[in-house]
């Protein structure tokens, strides 16, 4: 029995299966799921009611403030659509010299058709002649698809995710892949994808194969249409300093590069690039089989940008960029815990475009996404949301504030580290080994506790650092050492409480613990004590 599809109806000659001499699927006469002009895209309103919408709709959508969320749209891909979008109506926009992200689906539809030259291939998900662009896949100049060996039969097969140890969602779970799930795979694929084995080359927008393209920005809040019309409306702004420095075209530069052949051996150089160009990086086509979506892959023989030397400082508008060496921040396991988040809002690294405050900024969000990823795996996908206060905003506008800001957040997470390394395991490894003469410091029973102090740190430390931006530098230093030495003491008393340990040497335990930590701490954070009064009330 065939296998059961949805999306696509109707019978064919062959199935894929079936191919003819020259390794070709069947040929079909007609394009099938148009973006412009099938409501493909399924959404949920503010109201609580659905609905589906053509691409031209979504954006009108958006304008108006109307979409609450992507039906189909998994969380690792949300950043991918969002920045497609924007920076798709930007290049619209500014090809057709408007300037309001908030207009009817008519006009939006006028402008894509405008970047297309009037043709709908380019929007259209299957698009049988392979000579012609299809949504997000480049034209195949062969003529055939011959050397596309590669069959995914489910979308998830499409998408970036490097499946070995399916950290956050599963792989090829889509049996069933409705064409917007088909759409958010290509997406997520073509703009987020890396180096993943021979053949399979990566973005530009990132610092190397094994390098991630992150998503950080600020957000008016949680609604997708407000931070949709920011963010157009910034890069419509710095679209010129984006060209600067990196050679892009000023006028006429390829914008969408799934418009352009492909026979997987040239490359498009920067300058030939428009500055807000949509990028494809692997050799795709969709086709119908058994009444569902088939995708055929192959590998190139390069990259499809040749832009290695610029470390993925492409001048992203969601991509900080690190100022020594001028290469793209890449994401690691850690995500966007405290250590590494203060390091981003700091003078270390140039901000991106989207999050730098702008005049109508009040009350924002620093959104931060990104999938992680290494060699041949994924180190999870990580999003974190920060309320910024609108006092703290100007910190984050300037760059000598930028830089007194990132010395205090430095300051406040050497001290974290200090007290978990110096006086929180001592402590808990003299429980835990007995109040020994010589503690083993590679004992790593005491990492739970460790764990657990770094995680209620995170918890508050950037509400403590904006509340102490304005207030006098040696009090609020005092003040935060205090904290987290309350913080280490709280797992100290839990480790004391359940940790297991003989009983004979119990009490004694406990006894050099909490000898060892008062005494590390009053050796290694002595801010955290007033001393003078301690020497003067012990006279």
């Amino acid at each position: 029995m065939p296998r059961a599809r949805s999306g696509v109806t109707g019978k064919r000659a062959k199935s894929a299966r079936g191919r003819d001499v020259r390794g070709e699927p069947p040929t079909r006469s007609l394009p099938l799921h148009d973006l412009l002009d099938e409501p493909l895209l399924g959404i949920a309103r503010g109201d609580g009611s659905r609905g589906r919408l053509d691409l031209p709709g979504v954006l009108e959508a958006l304008g108006k403030d109307e979409v609450e969320g992507f039906s189909a749209l998994q969380a690792h891909q949300q950043h991918a659509w969002h920045a497609f979008l924007v920076q798709l109506a930007a290049i619209a926009l500014q090809r057709g010299e408007d300037r309001s992200p908030k207009l009817k689906a008519a006009r939006w539809r006028e402008l894509l058709e405008t970047l297309t030259r009037g043709r709908h291939e380019p929007w259209t998900l299957v698009v049988p002649d392979v000579s012609r662009p299809a949504f997000l896949q480049p034209p195949v100049p062969e003529g055939t698809l011959a050397a596309f060996k590669s069959r995914l039969a489910r979308s998830d097969e499409l998408d970036l995710l490097v499946t070995s140890k399916n950290h956050d969602v599963k792989a090829a779970r889509a049996a069933n892949a409705r064409p917007e799930h088909w759409v958010y795979a290509l997406v997520s694929l073509q703009t987020m994808q890396g180096f993943s084995g021979r053949a399979n080359y990566g973005i530009a927008r990132m610092n190397g194969g094994a390098g991630s393209r992150p998503g950080l920005g600020l957000a008016p809040g949680h609604a997708l249409g407000a931070r949709f019309r920011r963010d157009v409306s910034v890069l419509l702004e710095v679209r010129d300093s984006i060209r600067a420095g990196r050679g892009y075209k000023a006028h006429g530069g390829i914008s969408l590069l799934w418009l352009e052949p492909w026979d997987g051996n040239s490359a498009i150089t920067p300058g030939e690039l428009d500055p807000l160009f949509i990028e494809v990086c692997r050799r795709v086509r969709l086709d119908v089989s058994d009444g569902g979506i088939d995708a055929h892959t192959t590998g190139t023989a390069a990259a499809r940008i040749s832009a290695g030397d610029l470390r993925g400082n492409t001048g992203d508008p969601w991509t900080p960029v690190q100022k020594a060496e001028g290469k793209a921040f890449t994401a690691t396991e850690a995500g966007f815990s405290y250590r590494v988040l203060q390091r981003l809002l700091g003078d270390e690294y140039e901000p991106g475009a989207t999050q730098l405050p702008r005049r109508a900024d009040r009350e924002v969000e620093l959104v931060a996404t990104v999938l992680a990823r290494g060699m041949g795996k994924t180190g999870g996908y990580h999003e974190r949301r920060l309320p910024v206060p609108g006092d703290v905003l100007p910190w984050l506008a300037d760059d000598e504030r930028r830089a007194l800001l990132g010395a205090l957040a430095r300051e406040r997470v050497q001290l974290a580290a200090d007290v978990q390394r110096l006086v929180l395991k001592p402590a808990i490894l003299a429980y835990l080994q007995g109040a020994p003469d010589d503690l083993k410091f590679k004992d790593r029973r005491a990492d739970p506790w460790l764990d657990a102090h770094d995680a209620e740190v995170d918890r508050i430390f950037f509400e403590r650092l904006w509340a102490d931006l304005t207030r006098d530098v040696d009090g609020a230093r005092n003040d935060w050492a205090r904290t987290v030495l309350e913080l280490a003491r709280a797992q100290l008393e839990s480790a004391l409480e359940v940790a297991p340990v003989p009983i004979a040497r119990r009490y004694r335990a406990i006894a050099a613990a909490e000898r060892v930590f008062e005494g590390s701490a009053r050796k290694h954070v002595k801010v955290a004590f007033d001393l003078e009064k301690e020497e003067r009330h012990e006279a």
